[in-house]
């Protein structure tokens, strides 16, 4: 009786290093479960990779080109795993355009959520008999983007998950524009922006509580603090709505007279019963 008693007690301490071993393993495939307050458990380099490839005749394995537009000038970036490095450019006047294009591939064994995008630190310096005060206030026009896809984001875009599929690529841009309305300098400047992080994991992005709202009495969700600009250009708008001038409509129903009543690209979303105003009969399909 003793014996089989023993027996039993051996047998439960094996299910439960059993379980004990199931859950460590889950945390090494979700890698982004906290272990203790300064670990993480990432997942094997060998079953979790996402990296950067050239677009055909855009660069290399080591590095990708880029185009410029008017007086604009810049140099050629770095590739180290899912960042770009030494992106450098020069500018003179407003509406010029710096571009970047790379594709992410995942050959990995699992799907990739692009969780956040790191866009580095922008610092501009004036050029030879330019004006450095001038120069500074020019570098607020200098706006980044980057499309990932069709999904468009800005420095201050929530990242909202974005899926890439095992054995799947996608194009990435990384657009730099010098305001077409911004301030002007008095001659030419360098712009140094740092590295650009795009941070993936094995699991979506769960830390925010998303907040859910209706239109038409169709339910939806966006995260906190998001515009509806933002919104139509993120996965969150599973029907197709965009951005038109001062307007959200369905790409459908495009006309001057069709809108989520009483909203503007710029508000942010709150909680609520949203419906579309047809003030008048649309004709003649999309504008």
């Amino acid at each position: 009786m003793e014996k089989q008693r023993q027996i039993k007690i051996l047998s439960i301490f094996a299910v439960v290093l059993a379980i004990c071993a199931m859950s460590l393993g889950y945390a090494a495939f979700s890698s982004t479960l906290n272990i203790s307050s300064s670990a993480t458990v990432s997942p094997n380099s060998s079953d979790f990779k996402v990296s950067f490839v050239p677009s055909e005749d855009r660069g290399t394995v080591d590095s990708i080109d880029c185009d410029a537009t008017n007086k604009a000038n810049c140099t050629a970036a770095r590739i180290s795993g899912t960042s770009l490095t030494g992106v450098t450019a020069s500018f003179t006047e407003p509406d010029e355009l710096v571009y970047y294009q790379v594709d992410i591939y995942n050959n990995g064994k699992y799907d990739a959520y692009l969780n956040s995008i790191d866009f580095g630190t922008k610092t501009c310096i004036a050029g030879d008999n330019t004006t450095d005060s001038l120069v500074q206030a020019a570098c607020n026009s200098i706006i980044r983007q980057v499309s990932v896809g069709e999904v468009l984001y800005d420095e201050s875009a929530y990242v909202d998950s974005y899926i890439i599929p095992v054995g799947e690529k996608v194009t990435v841009s990384y657009i730099i524009m010098y305001d077409m309305n911004g301030t002007r300098a008095d001659g030419p400047f360098d712009v140094e922006f740092g590295d650009v992080v795009f941070n993936f994991s094995t699991v979506p992005n769960s830390s925010v509580e998303l907040i859910s709202f209706t239109v038409e009495g169709v339910s939806y969700q966006a995260e906190p603090g998001m515009t509806w600009s933002e919104w139509t250009n993120s996965s969150y708008n599973t029907d197709g709505y965009i951005d038109k001038e001062t307007m959200i409509a369905p790409a459908v129903q495009m006309c001057s007279k069709t809108r989520i009543d009483g909203v503007i690209p710029t508000d942010v979303i709150v909680a609520g019963d949203y419906s579309i105003r047809n003030a008048g009969i649309c004709s003649g399909g999309a504008d």
